[in-house]
């Protein structure tokens, strides 16, 4: 989960990986339209952290997505102005 939540202008995202794999994140509004997208590379198994600004965005809720290998995770954020 993102820490904090709710969120202006930013917020960190900690995940753990079980094997090592190339990770996607996409942040979609509640229309599923994505508003950020990034190729975060190779990373190894272990605790990682993203940091996403999100300061240009309007107020409201949010999910995001992190896909890795076979796994995919979404959770939902809330940015607050």
């Amino acid at each position: 989960q993102n820490y904090p939540n709710p969120f202006n202008p930013s917020t960190r995202i900690t995940y753990i990986l079980h094997q090592g794999a190339e990770v996607e994140f996409r942040l979609h509004n509640a229309l599923g339209q994505i508003v950020r997208s990034r190729h975060l590379g190779y990373q190894s198994p272990g605790e990682h952290h993203i940091q996403i600004d999100a300061g240009d965005l309007p107020a409201g809720v949010y999910f995001y997505g992190i896909t890795s290998g076979n796994f995919s995770a979404v959770k939902k954020c809330i940015i607050m102005k």
